[in-house]
């Protein structure tokens, strides 16, 4: 997961609950994380992940040591703000299979999960409280089964749980106020899921937090940002119904097969993989 230790709550408008597990401060992403899983003697060094071809690459996700290193800088860039950094180029089949085993060990305590990217999920709990004597209870089987390294934080309400885990402290517990536009209002717009340029455009008319963008009207915002704009506009009034879109994981499968004698030919070896396949 995206990850860091904190759980965010909110009850959304339909009653439903739904939580975000992510990570979002710099150093917290899943590609350090997973690096760090497998390279813990690396834990107290500056540690970027890299992206791209060998003629140019770019950061992907940078170590909290790592100061003054952001995603999207060329190696470079980030080398001359921190020269001692470690540099690891970022392993994708690696990184997919961590994902994936996060989301299989998601689904084994909450049924329907939506998959938000890298190390980003959506889980649908409506109704789970109870099992586990009380939201405390299910927030502590979720967080458990994630490995304590990638440090998994919680949020809720989707858009708000974007928020949540990105203002709570790790491990920490974060409840979003009733008022949630109030709570939004002070950060920046750059938490709404806009392109950069449009972000960019909202600086230019001096619209820098999401309480600036609730107080438009919200015809401006729709002229402005076109059919996203509506969507904006209510996400930083803290209305977000959208719900989770849970994934269906992939059946496996699994077989296997003795040879009753040693095998050192290549035709015995297709006999044995073809005797596989057919009993699968």
């Amino acid at each position: 997961m995206r990850v860091e230790q904190t759980f965010g709550y909110h009850r959304r408008h339909d009653e439903a609950e739904s939580l975000h597990l992510n990570g979002l401060p710099a150093g917290t992403h899943l590609p350090v994380k997973a690096e760090l899983l497998r390279r813990p003697e690396l834990s107290s060094l500056p540690l970027i992940v890299t992206t791209g071809n060998p003629g140019h690459q770019t950061v992907l996700d940078a170590s909290a040591e790592a100061a003054g290193v952001r995603a999207g800088q060329t190696v470079a860039e980030a080398l001359s703000r921190c020269s001692g950094a470690v540099t690891l180029p970022s392993d994708s089949i690696y990184l997919s299979e961590v994902n994936d085993r996060l989301l299989a060990a998601l689904c084994e305590v909450v049924p329907n999960v939506e998959p938000a990217g890298l190390g980003a999920f959506y889980l649908d709990l409506t109704g789970m409280a109870a099992m586990y004597g009380g939201i405390d209870g299910l927030a502590d089987a979720i967080l458990s089964v994630c490995d304590e390294c990638l440090a998994p934080r919680l949020g809720a309400g989707k858009f708000l749980a974007y928020c949540a885990v990105a203002r709570a402290d790790a491990g920490g517990w974060l409840r979003v106020p009733d008022d949630a536009a109030a709570w939004l209002a002070p950060l920046p717009v750059s938490w709404l899921p806009l392109e950069r340029d449009d972000t960019a455009r909202l600086a230019g008319f001096g619209i820098a937090t999401l309480g600036d963008v609730a107080a438009l009207p919200h015809t401006f915002l729709a002229e402005f940002l076109g059919p996203l704009g509506l969507r904006v506009w209510n996400l930083a009034n803290g209305i977000d119904p959208e719900p989770v879109i849970p994934t269906i994981l992939p059946e496996k499968l699994s077989e296997h097969l003795e040879f009753p004698f040693p095998v050192d030919t290549a035709a015995g070896v297709k006999a044995g993989l073809r005797a596989l396949s057919e009993r699968l």
